[in-house]
């Protein structure tokens, strides 16, 4: 804190003394100029032989409320006031005048300078003037005059004009309808001979030109290394901050973009000079709280913001008519911004943050150009220098980028140099591992393959379709082991080629054959168009057999269903192969990263190392590829070698002998999808996987764990399987080309809660951000490959009781509801019955006899039957219409429209909770009463139940709140009948009502379903 403080300390001492040295230098230069006294001053004698001109300071004669033109001059009687220039005209003056008004200063200048030219230069009279030497006009700057007449222009002007012997007079009009203030000659009119006016305007505009221009091109400079770096957001900030103090710069001084713009509205140029130096400010609060968080406090950072946003707003909109006491808060506003600015810098340089010593001389610089307006504004003129102060924040902001960038270039060269040595160690671990696993992984594929080949072993036909499974993984892994060791061997220079001409018909022929078997399970036709007179390439047979086992396999992936053509022709001296699919196609941004490492058009299973190696591989043997694809149509590789000369086919390997040879054990393992188990289970689960090792191996460990299993190969299979089978739970791989798990889950959820249906979501990555993605689409779990089978049993065991649990729950819930019978209900049939007690003994009877009934069904807690007969619901509705008949007299009628040969069951408390809405929230609510109508209809296989009334009805917002929500009151609602409906038949009520007209609600069950569950029951 000490240390704050002492760093505080220092900068205000700074910046005092930045502004008492400005003001004593002005006030030095100010000692020796001749003084005016009494509206005279006396150049008799005074050398103008200096480089700068001098100022017309002093007691000027003052008429307030007058615009006097030379010939008034002449009348003895005019009352003259003494004021001092320059300043802001005084407004204590007997002729009162308030900082709005008009008004003429007169000088007479004593000169011995006959026939001489001389000039004048003004700069700050506010807000607009004219000017008379000798009885002529030399200048002026908009048009003063009363309110109606005036027009505010205030920018500086010379004016040359001879000098006579004796006395010269000066006359200045003055008007000021816009700046609250006050007006009048607020900066020194400088006078002196013709080649030193025009040396000073030469200096002041250049000094604005190079303050403009060097500070516009800076800006440009910064937006373009913004545009590259877009992260550094400290180089906007900067280029915001340049751009707007040379906007800030080209309207004050001589106004140079005034000067260039003639016709802009003067309103216009205020508003934008007081805006520009605001948004300077406040950007550079920006800076410090994206750069110095650490140091900065965001409250000193908010409110300095806040109050620039207020200062900028305030003078947006009133520009022109800004009281004075408003424009000191604003210098204070800048000054304090300085001091806080410089603060921040000094404690960041002490803590040796990067470049911090340049941004407090450029502030500094900046500071001082702040000052010599402030100073202007106030009076004082700065006497016109070098622009030193921009030149020297322009520097101290390159030398700051060229430090970052120079750092930053260090960085990555360290960064690189880790990066080589990181990736050689790769490297060697993935060609060390890659050896190591190929030990194992062919010891699994022999002795597997024995087991096999052994007739003694005695297997059964599920055995060998396992063992033939271990085979084809251990081929596929061994298959990626030999591309990550080619991969290493490319980059080495160490991959040996052996040339001998080869048989593309023949091998593409055989090579064909081996892939069917995975081309027939996705519907794909393999087609070999190569004539066979086609001459030989000169390659290496097992690169060749690789680079077209590759390429098909990369075909076969992406294509979900149509044909793969592999054709070839003679171009040149060499052989053109193209491999042409119909598959879903690479955009231009895909097609320029195809052949990186590890690159994959789409989530699915491989290393992406393939179209790589194939790449390597052609490039190394003499070849080339190319492709070209198109969304939706589908994609064509072709790649090139050259002929072999040679024609001794004796040379030949036996490519195809060899091809069979070697998947001669190769098992049609492939499953056709969808599979269904041919037992029941207690469950039922669906499986989601495109590969068919992984279904393989699933299937096998939940069906002997005796759950009914549904097996599918893609989204769009899961999704028709729901439809139509009731799924306890999905087994679902995120990883799939189409429709990836993501969309699968996102699917099911709109039909399914995750009670409803839980999803176990499987993968083989590890990553949290798909675990996160993967539960906010809906899944109930997360299991990533490769996983042990005794937790995925765990995983699948705890979904299933959860599911069961809740389940368990509802149909529990049923029971429960409708056991509270209400006791108002209660009291109002106890006094039905009692009053019919008195006027029908045979009605009341009858009442309490429903009643029984009635009470017998609710309390009745076999409920929790999963199906009971048609008929038992259709009791326990009846005995409650009868009560009901009884309380409302004749306001009650129920009509009952069934088949006499239907025979249905159904869920418990399906229709009742259904009947008893219609009564107590439709018919009972209105004075004349209803009717309720029970229906019965059946048609193509379904049979749909419906309650209608022609009760109060209500809007559909509220049917669908009705879904959604809880009961509020003690009995079965709408969301539980809905859950429980779709839960067994797949199916939800159809509610459609309007009000003062009624409601009907509409249950459709499939026959089949019924009859299938009912069976389970």
């Amino acid at each position: 804190m000490r240390k704050k403080l002492i760093v505080l300390f220092f900068c205000v001492l700074l910046y005092v003394g930045m502004y008492q040295t400005l003001s004593y230098v002005t006030d030095k230069d100010e000692k020796f100029v001749p003084s005016a006294t009494e509206g005279i001053i006396d150049f008799i004698g005074w050398d103008f032989e200096g480089e700068l001109p001098i100022h017309l300071k002093g007691e000027w004669e003052f008429y307030p409320n007058r615009l006097l033109h030379p010939i008034d001059f002449s009348r003895d009687n005019m009352d003259v006031y003494y004021v001092d220039v320059p300043s802001i005209w005084p407004n204590d003056t007997d002729d009162v005048l308030s900082d709005f008004g008009q008004a003429t200063y007169r000088l007479q200048i004593h000169t011995d300078r006959e026939g001489e030219v001389f000039g004048l230069k003004t700069n700050i009279i506010r807000m607009s003037n004219r000017m008379y030497f000798n009885g002529e006009v030399v200048g002026g700057s908009g048009v003063p005059g009363d309110k109606r007449n005036y027009d505010p222009e205030n920018t500086p002007y010379v004016s040359y004009f001879p000098l006579k012997d004796g006395m010269n007079e000066l006359i200045v009009q003055v008007a000021n309808y816009h700046y609250m203030a006050g007006g009048g000659i607020a900066s020194p009119i400088y006078f002196g001979t013709e080649r030193q006016i025009s040396h000073l305007r030469d200096m002041f505009l250049m000094h604005d030109f190079v303050m403009v221009t060097a500070l516009f091109v800076m800006g440009l400079y910064l937006i373009g290394l913004y545009f590259q770096r877009r992260e550094d957001k400290s180089l906007l900030i900067f280029a915001l901050y340049s751009l707007s103090i040379s906007l800030f710069s080209s309207l004050h001084g001589e106004k140079i973009l005034y000067l260039l713009f003639p016709d802009m509205p003067y309103g216009l140029v205020l508003r934008t000079q007081f805006a520009s130096a605001l948004v300077g400010n406040i950007v550079l609060y920006l800076y410090l709280y994206y750069t110095y968080k650490t140091l900065t406090s965001i409250r000193i950072v908010c409110f300095g913001v806040l109050i620039g946003a207020l200062f900028l707003l305030y003078q947006v909109i009133f520009p022109t008519y800004v009281p004075y006491y408003v424009h000191y808060f604003n210098y204070i506003y800048v000054v304090c911004t300085s001091i806080y600015f410089t603060y921040i810098f000094m404690l960041a340089a002490l803590e040796k943050k990067e470049g911090t010593w340049y941004l407090i001389i450029a502030v500094t610089m900046m500071s001082i150009y702040s000052m010599t307006h402030m100073l202007n504004m106030f009076g004082k003129t700065v006497p016109p220098y070098f622009p030193f102060e921009t030149i020297i924040f322009i520097l101290m902001l390159a030398l700051l980028l060229s430090l970052r960038f120079s750092n930053a270039f260090k960085n990555v060269a360290s960064l690189s140099e880790e990066l080589i040595k990181v990736d050689k160690l790769k490297d060697e671990f993935l060609a060390k591992t890659s050896h190591e696993f190929k030990t194992p992984l062919h010891g699994i594929q022999n002795i597997s393959q024995s087991m096999l080949n052994n007739p003694q072993e005695n297997l059964t036909d599920g055995q060998k379709e396992n063992l033939s499974l271990i085979v084809g993984i251990a081929k596929r892994l061994s298959t990626l082991v030999n591309d990550v060791l080619d991969l290493e061997k490319l980059k080495q220079g160490e991959l040996r080629i052996v040339y001998v001409p080869v048989d593309i018909h023949g091998t593409v022929d055989i090579l064909l054959k081996v892939f069917s078997f995975i081309a027939k399970e996705k519907e794909i036709q393999l087609i070999n168009d190569i004539p066979k007179s086609i001459p030989y390439v000169l390659a290496d047979e097992i690169r060749f057999r690789q680079i077209v086992s590759n390429l098909l396999d990369n075909a076969i992936k992406y294509t979900s269903m149509g044909e793969v053509r592999i054709s070839a022709n003679i171009k040149g001296e060499g052989i053109e192969v193209s491999i042409a699919d119909t598959g879903v196609g690479m955009d231009q941004e895909q097609l320029n990263d195809i052949f990186n490492p590890f690159f994959q058009v789409e989530a699915t299973e491989g290393a992406g190392l393939g179209l790589s190696i194939v790449k390597q591989l052609l490039e190394i043997q003499g070849g080339q590829i190319a492709v070209r694809s198109v969304v939706g149509v589908g994609t064509t590789f072709i790649f090139s070698l050259p002929i072999a000369q040679l024609q001794d086919t004796s040379k030949l390997v036996a490519v195809a002998n060899d091809l069979e040879k070697e998947n001669r054990f190769l098992v049609e393992y492939m499953i056709e999808t969808p599979y269904i188990s041919k037992h029941e289970g207690k469950f039922s689960i669906l499986i989601v996987d495109d590969n068919f090792s992984n279904l393989k191996i699933l299937i096998e460990l939940l069906e002997s764990e005796q759950y009914h299993v549904i097996a599918v190969k893609n989204g769009e299979e899961a999704l028709e399987q729901i439809k139509q089978a009731k799924i306890d739970l999905v087994i679902l791989d995120l990883m799939m080309p189409g429709m990836s798990g993501y969309e699968v889950c996102t699917h099911i959820r709109k039909m399914y809660s995750v009670i409803e249906m839980p999803i176990l979501m499987v993968t083989a990555s590890h990553h949290t951000e798909e675990k996160l993605a993967s539960f906010q689409a809906g899944a109930n779990d997360f299991l990533p490959k490769p996983f042990d089978l005794a937790e995925l049993q765990a995983r699948v065991d705890n979904l299933l009781m959860m599911k069961q649990s809740s389940r368990k729950a509802t149909t529990l819930e049923i029971a429960f509801l409708q056991s509270q019978i209400k006791p108002h209900f209660l009291f109002n049939v106890l006094n039905t019955i009692s009053s019919l007690s008195y006027t029908n003994i045979e009605k009341s009877r009858e009442v309490v006899a429903y009643l029984a009934d009635y009470l017998r069904g609710s309390f009745d807690f076999s409920n929790t039957n999963k199906f009971i007969p048609f008929q038992k619901e259709l009791n326990l509705i009846n005995a409650y219409v009868e009560i009901e008949k009884a309380r409302f007299k004749n306001k009650i009628k129920f009509e009952v429209d069934i088949p006499s040969d239907i025979h249905l069951n159904i869920p418990p408390l399906i229709i009742q909770p259904l009947v008893e809405n219609a009564i107590r929230h439709g018919i009972s609510k209105k004075k004349i009463g209803g009717t309720i109508k029970l229906l019965i209809e059946t048609s193509n296989g379904e049979c749909s139940i419906i309650i209608e009334d022609d009760g109060i009805g209500m809007e559909q917002e509220k049917v669908e709140r009705l879904l959604t929500q809880e009961t509020e009151s003690r009995s079965v609602g709408l969301k539980n009948i809905n859950q429980r409906l779709k839960y067994f038949f797949g199916t939800s009520l159809h509610i459609s009502s309007k009000p003062s007209v009624g409601t009907k609600i509409t249950i459709v069950l499939p026959f089949e379903k019924m009859k299938e569950l009912s069976q389970f029951s």
